[in-house]
């Protein structure tokens, strides 16, 4: 999705270096120089350039011929938790959701055509990789909570979104035309929350809410609920429920409960009213 801004009026360089940090992942977590330009389909004269300078600020570090992040990055991320006033009080809010669910918990923000984890949390007896951990991105268009955070843009933003995120089908029961993802996210704009049922993962049940933070930039809160093999084929079948939030109005109370007192905790933070 474009952002209106020239590409003149933009620094290519830290556009770049940007894309380098950004190959470094679970799959990724050394790498050397060629590895680097390959990844990045940069020249491997300005790959070199890159990686160094990232070395040089404290990004990256080298053993060898190897390069990887270093805790620095995570500064970053600790600055933008402090600009949005995620204190421990929200967690603590998202802990004691998800032990009352029974289920995984996470809150969501959108990133252009990506959906970030900002926090989550699973039920002391399930396994830790219920949910996937905080900063993961997902899909826009075939989660809950994407569809729910692109039910809170503005219409004209979200139309564009569903015509320009990338389209895949993750499952056999993923919506596979933009005309699906687009009615599917004015219902949760009707209803209020969004469901989304093995559309992302087999065997699911997302559900999302919307919530509101200080920065005022749209954010989301759900649960991922594990559905049996014959829950499974009722989805495949078509045989759910036909309103959005139908079948799963206990959650739905519940995400849409902790997501007042998350947002009454933010209000009433010192940091809010400083």
């Amino acid at each position: 999705m474009s952002t209106g801004i020239l590409r003149r009026d933009t620094a290519s360089t830290f556009e770049k270096g940007l894309a380098v940090l950004s190959v470094f992942d679970g799959s990724h977590a050394r790498l050397t120089l060629a590895q680097v330009a390959d990844l990045t389909g940069f020249d491997r004269a300005v790959a070199r350039r890159l990686v160094l300078t990232l070395r040089e600020c404290g990004y990256l570090e080298q053993e060898g011929r190897d390069f990887f992040l270093t805790p620095r990055v995570v500064v970053l991320a600790g600055q933008f938790f402090e600009s949005q006033q995620l204190h421990i009080g929200v967690q603590q809010l998202v802990c004691r959701c998800a032990e009352e669910l029974g289920c995984a918990v996470a809150i969501g923000m959108r990133n252009r055509e990506d959906v970030i984890l900002i926090t989550r949390s699973v039920p002391k007896d399930m396994p830790p990789d219920a949910m996937p951990l905080f900063g993961t991105r997902l899909p826009v268009l075939h989660t809950a909570l994407g569809r729910m955070l692109l039910a809170q843009e503005s219409t004209e933003t979200a139309e564009a979104l569903v015509q320009s995120a990338p389209m895949k089908g993750w499952t056999d029961d993923s919506m596979l035309t933009r005309d699906e993802i687009r009615d599917a996210v004015a219902r949760a704009r009707e209803a209020n929350c969004a469901v989304v049922r093995s559309e992302f993962d087999h065997h699911h049940v997302i559900c999302a809410v919307p919530l509101t933070l200080p920065s005022s930039m749209p954010a989301a809160i759900c649960s991922l609920k594990h559905i049996s093999e014959a829950q499974a084929r009722q989805v495949a079948a078509g045989s759910g429920p036909e309103d959005v939030c139908a079948g799963q109005p206990e959650i739905i109370d519940t995400l849409t409960r902790y997501a007042s007192l998350i947002e009454t905790a933010l209000q009433t933070s010192p940091e809010f009213r400083n």
